[in-house]
């Protein structure tokens, strides 16, 4: 039997922490965390992740933030990235969305659309295997990708 996906969750809200972990758990191991700094320590530390579930919008350090550190630090973990967000947008987020290639979900998202998302990207991740912080090789970014994830569920 394979092992379960891992799924890091990462919100600053603990209450969507807890969402998400009710959506997924039945079917995936999902650790959370409510600081990006953390979660970024606990993936340059070796943990593997299937999946990262991640809001855009946090204080002290933003989804964006966590992005472009994983980029320099373990681009591994990069198209591995879910991003959830509110919507409420900075230019600097608009900017951001636009040219990266991982999947946007906005909140308050349908239950299926999520378990879809992550789901595909675990499959996908499969043929890497769980992935290492930093580790070469990672899959290609998923192809599609919409701001609500739409046709998915």
């Amino acid at each position: 039997m394979p092992r379960p996906t891992q799924v890091l969750v990462v919100d600053d809200e603990p209450l969507m922490g807890r969402t998400v972990r009710r959506t997924l758990g039945a079917q995936h191991e999902v650790t959370c965390f409510t600081s990006a700094r953390l979660a970024l320590e606990e993936l340059l530390s070796g943990k593997t992740y299937d999946v990262v579930v991640c809001d855009l919008m946090m204080p002290e350090m933003t989804g964006m933030d966590l992005y472009a550190a994983l980029q320099r630090a373990a681009p591994a973990v990069v198209p591995r990235m879910i991003f959830l967000t509110g919507g409420a947008f900075t230019a600097s987020a608009r900017e951001f969305l636009a040219r990266m290639p991982n999947l946007c979900i906005e909140k308050p998202f349908e239950p299926a659309q999520l378990k879809t998302a992550v789901q595909r990207m675990a499959e996908q991740s499969r043929g890497d295997a769980a992935f290492p912080a930093g580790a070469p090789g990672a899959a290609s970014p998923p192809g599609e990708r919409t701001n609500a994830i739409q046709g998915l569920g």
